[in-house]
């Protein structure tokens, strides 16, 4: 009856660590994408172009670069 209590204990401390891993990498991950690192230039550049900034695609050079049926740009260089 004792070794059940053992592997309960371990299982149960397996579990918290592996809930407490996921949360760090969770907070991690968010964190870390919406730092953006820009220069005073950049940041001069953007402010004197509203912020705004066009980019081009090439339609149907699918896996690439392609609209996709939601009219976003897609595919292995598209920003998502």
């Amino acid at each position: 009856m004792h070794w059940i209590t053992f592997w309960n204990r371990i299982f149960l401390a397996a579990c918290v660590f592996i809930i407490a891993a996921l949360a760090v990498y969770i907070v991690h991950e968010k964190s870390e994408r919406e730092i953006i690192r820009l220069t005073s230039e950049e940041r001069e550049w953007l402010d004197s172009h509203d912020g705004e900034i066009t980019i081009g695609a090439d339609i149907d050079y699918t896996p690439m670069d392609f609209i996709n049926r939601w009219g976003e740009h897609d595919g292995l260089s598209g920003f998502n």
